[in-house]
């Protein structure tokens, strides 16, 4: 039996042909219930398998009329919110074999590896909540056209609209023509600091945006309106050095380990956890254009800029700071602590590729051609928003009914499971089902940690099984 949400996920599916509509969404119920499970497992049988490789083989079946459905059900999402976030970010989809290679995929960083580029916008509401993938991007580099090959020169050279960078401009567009079709809805754009292009700093009518600053940018003569000194910064560096605190707040810094013994890249390097005691600071400036092949003048933005930066960093650790450029307004230290609290929900975009590699495993997938891969990846990119939104859900809406994202048997076989008796005539929340299903997968509950993702995929897979026995044995415990 197909799930109810996967009808919902699917209902505007249209692959003009009945059979390979309703092969999709018995594939995607098979491979959500089992994510971490290979296609064989999570298929049970050899007629569903083979059904399922010919399925993503089929090349009248696309990745763009795969995910199509799931983009109309998050902008029908979308609507419900008053404030969207729209996070952005690109990952590598690592696809190396050690003795063939994958038709149609290319060299990755240093040429070594070869795979796929993926760069996706996710939509959130304020509080995090995933509301679903709204826009992607995939791609391949050539052999002779790898960017990190290039001088800074050759870079210079080459138009914007031709380089990999250009998505992010794209990302931008989208945003903006998403807040025109919802004008009750304010979108905020969250870019990483590979995002910190001139072009994205321009205002328009359409979307805000907050970008994480990399490049110490020259600045055109600014008295700093927003500051409590008059002292004019030339470029982002001196600013950050100079601007005047606002206020302290504290952050909790995670564990880092590096991927490498050798890592030097700050942002990269190894750190132990702590509590970093921060300061706050705010500040408007004119940024100098850069320059651009061609006659074309490009001229100077005026944009907000939100630093946080650490006071008293431990020896031998490198200090927290982050340098947000940001079109939202920086009036109060109120306005200012928004643009820091909705820059953090920038995180699940990252907690998005980890479910999608670690939880669907979608790189560990073996295919021989990108067409059927790509397929296989956009099933799996639903899953994933899957798996985050129960996650999510059960912290922003703890005492809602289960029945919202679980079925009516699944809910009265984990009572079961559980031995408790009598079963309840009432679904539990939706709180109460994500931790009972968390601790399938290995969560110990704790007062300040809810369970995450990880735990979640695997207490769904375990979950599988006992709903499975209670169909097939009955409630009573015997074979029907």
């Amino acid at each position: 039996m197909i799930e109810k949400w996967v009808e919902d996920e699917t209902k505007t599916l249209n692959l003009k042909d009945k059979r390979l509509s309703g092969r999709l969404k018995l594939t995607l119920n098979y491979l959500a219930k089992q994510p971490n499970k290979g296609i064989p497992n999570a298929c049970n049988s050899h007629s569903v398998t083979t059904g399922t490789y010919r399925f993503l083989n089929n090349r009248k079946v696309t990745i763009d009329q795969a995910i199509s459905p799931h983009k109309e059900a998050t902008r029908n999402r979308i609507a419900e919110y008053k404030v969207v976030l729209l996070p952005s970010d690109t990952t590598e989809l690592d696809l190396s074999r050690p003795s063939s290679k994958v038709e149609g995929v290319g060299p990755l960083s240093k040429g070594v590896r070869h795979g796929l580029f993926l760069h996706l916008m996710l939509a959130t509401n304020e509080s995090g909540l995933p509301l679903g993938v709204i826009n992607y991007k995939i791609w391949n580099r050539e052999n002779d056209k790898n960017p990190e090959e290039q001088t800074r020169y050759e870079r210079l050279k080459i138009p914007i609209e031709e380089k990999e960078s250009y998505r992010w401009l794209e990302c931008k567009k989208i945003a903006d023509e998403l807040a025109r079709e919802y004008p009750d809805t304010q979108f905020i754009s969250l870019y990483d600091s590979e995002s910190d292009i001139y072009e994205m700093l321009s205002k328009g009518s359409g979307a805000n945006w907050i970008i994480r600053s990399c490049q110490n940018r020259k600045l055109i003569n600014n008295t700093g309106e927003n500051s409590t000194n008059n002292t004019a910064y030339n470029n982002i560096e001196r600013l950050v050095q100079e601007a005047s605190s606002l206020y302290e707040i504290k952050v909790q810094v995670r564990k880092r380990v590096p991927k490498i013994l050798c890592e030097t890249r700050k942002r990269k390097v190894a750190r132990e956890p702590r509590t970093a005691l921060c300061e706050v600071c705010a500040n408007v400036v004119t940024i100098k254009p850069p320059y651009r092949p061609g006659n074309e003048k490009i001229k100077a933005v005026e944009v907000n800029v939100v630093i946080v930066r650490e006071k008293h960093p431990p020896p031998r650790e490198i200090p927290i700071e982050w340098v947000l450029l940001t079109d939202l307004e920086i009036d109060t230290p109120e306005s200012v602590q928004r643009i820091i609290d909705l820059y953090s929900q920038r995180w699940n975009i990252e907690m998005y590729f980890k479910v999608l590699k670690s939880g669907c495993r979608i790189e560990k997938r073996r295919f021989e051609t990108k067409h059927a891969f790509c397929n296989c990846l956009a099933l799996y990119m639903i899953t994933a928003w899957r798996i985050l939104y129960i996650s999510h859900l059960s912290r922003v809406s703890p005492d809602e009914s289960c029945e919202v994202v679980f079925s009516h048997v699944e809910w009265q076989a984990l009572q079961a499971f559980m031995k408790i008796k009598p079963i309840s005539s009432n679904p539990p929340t939706i709180k109460e089902m994500v931790y009972a299903v968390a601790k399938l997968g290995g969560y110990i509950q704790r007062k300040t940690s809810p369970p995450g993702a990880q735990t979640l995929w695997r207490g769904m897979q375990i979950l599988t099984y006992i709903t499975q026995c209670w169909v097939i044995f009955g409630h009573g415990g015997t074979a029907t």
